[in-house]
């Protein structure tokens, strides 16, 4: 049955037609609220990249020079890494194998810890709201990036790191903070082209704050070495926690906060219910199937880039890596999103996504065959349309459920992407470590195929998405104002 637009409009916003449906303000009030809200959500991604993006560019540098200078016999000076000043070329594969381990053991612990707190914080927001669920990770967050710089200025045994990444793991990590920022958005969005606008506008805040941040961070790290980037990456973060507390707003009714309702919504969304996905069961698996296969490469390609860059033919120092992440973060958060935006007037989420993959797997065979510079630089070029997948799947699965279970949606995106991560850390880090001597590049071809085989699982959902029965679901959902 043909839903009346205005109909919609007025049940969204509440009892009565055109206003708000918690204060009864004007429509204009609260496209206003709407739009304030949206707005901090931006910021607050801002403030987030440039302190994840911080820590991202010190970590494998900072664990790559004390191994180096743990092997070297020299004292740890702080400062950046060089190349060639490592006892020779056996001794620089070894320090990489080392790193490469190292970072993989950091990882799973962080991702143990995080598994159990995702789907309980996630669960836990659509009861409660997003506020203080967003305010525990940007805190726990906080911490693993200033144990790190207390590791470092204080030249304590890497072991420490373990501390913070547990920590971190407390809060769900960046995984947590990214599915209550997304689902904060579909709260204030509807399962229409907006919401995948929004996710689009999400992602080019995150690439202001990532290139923003790596151009001057890679400069300072030369000059003044660690500790600095690192507690700054810190006091961001916190920044960004006290905004949180003081002007954050729920823009979901608050229940009741017992056990028994997290428990309670974590089955009824994991059950599989129909009527809680507007979609076939197997269409969201096979999306989420999809996204696995993204995040395995995604989330653990930039620690492998950098340790490729540091080492011989390239021999980059730390500005230069930060200079070309800044402009790899450009490409692919800036301008990506910014072509997004204009192709979704023209096509659908899921075609935008494949055609995202195709621009990864081109990343990733580049970076799999480069020996020169050149060649990195061309692979970010080609790369411009990758972060267009994660924007476009999470708006794509967000219209297949219900208002009352996005918390619980993207408790069960970043679940995945835990899983994903994990998975991924242990077959790419793996494979660097036992390759990087004979075919350094191996890894990256590896990750171009789980590229290859999400293209197949993303043509599936828009074959199914363009059948007489996916037609009928998608008019049922642009005729619901969720």
């Amino acid at each position: 049955m043909k839903v009346n637009p205005q109909k919609l409009v007025s049940h969204s916003l509440g009892p009565t037609a055109g206003t708000n449906k918690d204060e009864g303000r004007p429509l204009n009030g609260y496209k206003q609220t709407q739009t304030s809200g949206l707005l901090l959500r931006y910021f607050l991604m801002i403030l987030f990249a440039i302190g994840f993006s911080t820590f991202l560019l010190c970590k494998s540098q900072f664990i790559y020079k004390r191994i180096s200078d743990d092997r070297s016999g020299s004292s740890l000076n702080k400062s950046a890494v060089t190349c060639g000043e490592i006892n020779g070329s056996v001794a620089e594969d070894e320090s990489q194998t080392e790193a490469a381990s190292l970072t993989w053991r950091l990882s799973m612990v962080q991702m143990a810890v995080s598994i159990p707190m995702i789907v309980l914080l996630g669960t836990y927001s659509d009861i409660i709201g997003r506020k203080y669920c967003l305010l525990i990770s940007f805190v726990c967050n906080a911490l693993l990036y200033g144990c790190t710089c207390l590791v470092a200025a204080l030249d304590l045994p890497l072991g420490y790191l373990y501390v913070g990444y547990a920590l971190s793991g407390l809060g769900g990590a960046h995984f947590n903070l990214f599915a209550t920022l997304s689902a904060s958005i579909a709260d204030l969005t509807v399962a229409s082209k907006s919401r995948s606008l929004s996710f689009a506008i999400l992602y080019f805040s995150a690439g202001v704050g990532l290139s923003s941040s790596q151009l001057a961070e890679g400069y300072i790290i030369k000059l003044y070495g660690f500790v600095w980037p690192l507690g700054f990456a810190s006091v961001i973060v916190l920044l960004g926690a006290v905004i949180i507390f003081l002007f954050f707003k729920n823009e979901i009714p608050i229940k009741s906060s017992g056990i028994k309702d997290i428990l309670s919504n974590m089955k009824v969304f994991f059950s599989g219910k129909e009527k809680y996905k507007r979609a076939p069961k197997w269409v969201f698996i096979v999306s989420i199937i999809g996204m696995f296969l993204f995040y395995s490469p995604n989330d653990n390609r930039v620690d492998l880039e950098t340790l490729l860059q540091l080492r011989s033919p390239f021999c980059w120092d730390s500005q230069y890596v930060g200079w070309y992440q800044s402009g790899e973060s450009a490409v692919h958060m800036l301008a990506g999103p910014l072509l997004m935006m204009i192709l979704q007037k023209f096509y659908s989420d899921e075609t935008i996504a494949v055609a995202g993959l195709l621009s990864g797997m081109l990343f990733y065979l580049l970076f799999a065959v480069a020996s020169s510079d050149w060649m990195i630089y061309a692979g970010a070029a080609l790369g411009i349309l990758m972060m267009a997948v994660p924007a476009c799947l999470k708006a794509s699965l967000s219209k297949m459920v219900p208002s009352d279970f996005q918390g619980s949606l993207f408790a069960c995106i970043y679940l995945m992407s835990v899983f994903s991560t994990m998975t991924g850390s242990t077959i790419f880090n793996n494979i660097y470590a036992n390759t990087q001597t004979s075919m350094h590049g191996l890894t990256f071809l590896v990750m171009a195929g789980f590229n290859l085989v999400a293209i197949f699982c993303i043509i599936s959902v828009i074959a199914f998405k363009k059948s007489d029965r996916g037609l009928q679901i998608a008019s049922n959902i642009s005729n619901i104002n969720v």
